[in-house]
């Protein structure tokens, strides 16, 4: 543990010694780029960014599930916070690894390199046992980054850490982790989440900010109080997800998420491997790149089915909103 942050446990025990960020809005959990030589595309991410900020979008989430993270080498994900670290956007960067030090690693370099707070996912091969272990692990991920927020990642569906976020959250004061400022909440699809969601923003009257991890349950979250949220589909059309949540509780909001479900429906309709969302972005003028595996590329039929699809969600877009997603802007036939 770093002197400074020894200081503050001693001073102020088990208070927060770190504020949450406190997001009202988006934060895109943003794709990652590829070159035809099979490297990251660095210069692509400056093209993404001018594309979230005509869409509203005023934060991102680097190197996640959505970004691959566990795809790229550890000097890839250090050169993308690099790349995004003079964008406009508020960045926060996820550091979890298979190796705790190369965690430690990704830390640092957030705290050097700009960034307003960082997300922890737990290795996934050697799984923590439970949350004191879990608890432990955030000590020394936090540790590395004594002036940032730190955010457990919960997604469950992916790590196989199944569990209730309110006893990490008091397995973390028992440990004492001072930069833990709450949970990146995933798991939503799970039997007992949104009861334990509420449990960990009532807990100690809202200390600690939990986001939605799965925008595609807005209303839901919406209505329990949640404020930020963490998603992939805000890359392509985060317009519509603001418009959303600027409607709640009045307004067009469920026939806007009604639209955004179908953008989804969308995404799960592509083959298995295949990233739909990346050819959302190809469709809206924002290169994307090829795949890298165990991603696969998208034939030209899959991909003309895709484009097809998206200029019908377009048009149903302008005949329901009178209005143009920016995502459709690339293409005449919706302008």
């Amino acid at each position: 543990m770093s002197l400074s942050v020894l200081v503050t446990v001693l001073c102020h025990g088990s208070a927060l010694a770190i504020e949450p960020l406190r997001v009202d809005g988006l934060v895109t959990a943003v794709v990652t780029p590829f070159s035809s030589n099979g490297s990251v595309a660095l210069h692509q991410v400056q093209g993404l960014s001018k594309h979230l900020a005509k869409t509203g979008v005023k934060n991102v989430f680097v190197g996640g599930t959505t970004g691959e993270s566990l795809s790229l080498t550890l000097p890839e994900r250090l050169a993308l916070t690099e790349a995004w670290a003079p964008m406009p956007q508020t960045m926060i960067v996820h550091v979890g690894a298979e190796a705790i030090e190369d965690s430690k690693t990704l830390s640092r370099h957030a705290h050097a390199n700009g960034a307003k707070a960082i997300g922890y996912m737990p290795s996934v091969f050697f799984k923590p046992a439970n949350v004191d272990i879990l608890a432990k692990m955030l000590q020394v991920v936090g540790a590395e980054a004594p002036n940032l927020p730190l955010y457990y990642y919960h997604i469950p569906s992916m790590t196989g850490s199944n569990f209730l976020m309110i006893d990490l959250i008091k397995a973390v004061e028992e440990v004492g982790v001072p930069t833990f400022a709450g949970v990146k909440y995933t798991g939503l699809y799970e039997t007992r989440a949104f009861p334990d969601l509420q449990k960990c923003m009532a807990y100690k009257e809202g200390k600690y900010e939990v986001f939605c991890g799965r925008e595609e349950m807005m209303t839901e979250a919406l209505s329990v109080g949640v404020k930020g949220f963490i998603g992939s589909q805000p890359n392509a059309v985060g317009d519509l997800y603001n418009a959303i949540k600027s409607s709640w509780p009045h307004g067009d909001y469920l026939k806007l998420q009604m639209h955004a479900l179908s953008f989804l429906d969308i995404q799960l309709g592509a083959p298995a491997g295949v990233n739909a969302l990346k050819i959302a972005l190809d469709f809206a003028g924002v290169e994307m790149g090829p795949a890298r595996l165990p991603n696969v590329d998208a034939d030209d039929e899959t991909t003309k089915g895709v484009y097809a699809s998206l200029t019908q969600w377009c048009k149903d877009g302008q005949d329901k909103f009178n209005t143009t997603f920016e995502m459709c802007k690339n293409h005449a036939v919706v302008v």
